[in-house]
């Protein structure tokens, strides 16, 4: 095979894969206004939500990467609920990894590689 024809199918394969990785990344999200929707829906025993989640959480959000394993995302909970959040936080949940804005009452989460 002559060289440039080598390198012509070299830089259409490496094209290729570029389109297609970008179109059919395997990243999805989910949005849930409340807790009882996101259990409905079936995210909270997928694992993309952790377990810890409190019944009043609403304004929830995840991004989940299925190759990866990578989710990250955001919720809100009732200020009633804070202290129980904050003390399951502090015993760690084993894949999870938290940032707490208490004055907000809103968590960001994430797991996986990073």
């Amino acid at each position: 095979m002559k060289p440039w024809v080598f390198l012509l199918l070299s830089l259409l394969f490496l094209t290729l894969s570029a389109l297609l990785s970008f179109f059919y990344n395997d990243i999805e999200t989910g949005r849930y206004d409340t807790y009882a929707q996101a259990k409905q829906e079936g995210a909270l025993e997928r694992g993309w939500l952790p377990e810890l989640l409190p019944a009043s959480a609403y304004d929830i959000f995840e991004k989940h990467n299925i190759d990866t394993n990578e989710i990250e995302g955001y919720f809100h909970y009732k200020e009633a609920d804070e202290p129980t959040l904050l003390e399951q936080i502090k015993k760690g949940e084993e894949n999870f990894v938290f940032e707490v804005v208490p004055a907000q009452n809103f968590v960001q989460f994430r797991a996986g590689k990073k």
